[in-house]
């Protein structure tokens, strides 16, 4: 089971790779720091903010976290920014 110890919105001092789209993000973006713990593991990443829309849409996996790269592998996720809108109307049944 996935346990969050630290959740916060920050603006990075170095560049960073988005854990969950695997895109890079140069010094200054505002991104999600975050640390957890599953099954005795601490890990510990940042998210880009279209990633965190998704990840409250998106159900997480089996354990309550998420993969690294699963934005990037799900069907259009090479565009974040696309995929969050297509979530979306999904969502509320646009289509």
């Amino acid at each position: 089971m996935y346990e969050t110890i630290r959740w916060k919105k920050v603006k990075t001092n170095v560049a960073h790779r988005c854990f969950s789209c695997e895109r890079h993000f140069p010094a200054r973006s505002e991104m999600v720091s975050w640390t957890g713990i599953c099954d005795g593991t601490i890990n510990s990443g940042y998210s880009c903010m279209i990633c965190e829309e998704i990840m409250k849409i998106v159900e997480p996996n089996d354990e309550g976290g998420y993969d690294q790269g699963f934005v990037r592998n799900m069907d259009g996720g090479e565009n974040p920014e696309k995929l969050l809108i297509t979530i979306k109307k999904e969502k509320d049944g646009v289509f």
